[in-house]
């Protein structure tokens, strides 16, 4: 499939009219297109209400649907991820909101759930929310959830997917910048998934903590989730240095690699600290993602 220049979706105004003369329905709500009320002046238009006068009597409620026309225009290297779009959201196509960064850059649902389940407490932080990966599927184990992200834009995307789930009540979005957040912060689990400086990461073949985007530093992130809790998840690209990453833990701590696979592909490595880490557990477990 293509990836579509034009996407077209719709919304539902909700409007109280006064009719002309006497009218009698047996349906308390009229629905009707754009095209149906053409025979409106732009003056009468004006004259709908958004809310019911009172007392609202000889009032009809009229809800009008709206095709609303959008354009999504993807840079060739970000397309690709378009097509995995049902593995990032599950319910992509019930009017899933992104970005480019957003798209490129989210856990795959199916992952995501795995830290959910492992990570399920009663407040859990996501310092680096974008638009709602790993925040959607907390919310369904945590009672809590703390999204922080920095992009304003990208938050309210966020907030507008997690209603799609239903757990947007369970979820409190801060915009912020985490490293001046966290010292502040309490929470029984911190899942740091910082963006890992585009699509061109992928160019690397070893992947170092001191390799984020300019002004994030991987070892001192963690230095700062740790100051939150213990508990702590680090979402990495596939080829991150991992004796790096397991130097990060105090000696003698377990320290858990899960490879996160889509399609067959080792697409990340979600690294467990704290209680997360499963004891006995090998220093690399495989997750396939169908």
């Amino acid at each position: 499939m293509d990836v579509p220049e034009e996407t077209e979706s719709s919304r539902t105004l909700s409007y109280y009219l006064e009719p002309l003369f006497d009218f009698h329905s047996d349906n308390e709500t009229i629905e009707l297109s754009t095209t149906e009320i053409d025979f409106l002046s732009h003056q009468n238009q004006a004259l709908l209400l958004s809310s019911p006068p009172i007392p609202p009597q000889s009032l009809l409620h009229i809800r009008i649907n709206e095709p609303i026309q959008s354009t999504h225009v993807l840079s060739r290297s970000v397309r690709k991820y378009f097509h995995f779009r049902h593995h990032l959201f599950s319910r992509w196509d019930w009017g899933i909101q992104y970005d480019e960064e957003g798209l490129f850059s989210i856990t795959p649902e199916c992952l995501a759930l795995h830290t959910a389940i492992r990570c399920s407490c009663g407040v859990a932080i996501d310092a680096f929310a974008g638009i709602g990966g790993n925040t959607i599927q907390l919310a369904r184990t945590c009672r809590r959830v703390i999204s922080i992200e920095l992009n304003p834009q990208r938050l309210r995307m966020l907030q507008h997917n997690s209603k799609i789930y239903k757990v947007d009540h369970k979820i409190d979005c801060i915009c912020g910048d985490s490293t001046k957040l966290l010292p502040s912060m309490k929470a029984d689990v911190v899942v740091l998934a910082p963006p890992w400086g585009g699509v061109d990461y992928a160019k690397k073949e070893e992947f170092h903590l001191s390799d984020l985007p300019e002004g994030l530093d991987g070892a001192f992130l963690f230095r700062l989730a740790r100051k939150v809790t213990r508990n702590v998840v680090f979402v990495l690209p596939r080829t991150i240095n991992r004796r790096e990453v397991a130097q990060l833990a105090d000696p003698g701590e377990m320290v858990e690699f899960v490879e996160g696979y889509v399609d067959n592909h080792l697409k990340m490595v979600i690294v467990y600290f704290g209680e997360l880490a499963q004891q006995g557990s090998e220093e690399n477990t495989t997750l396939l993602m169908s």
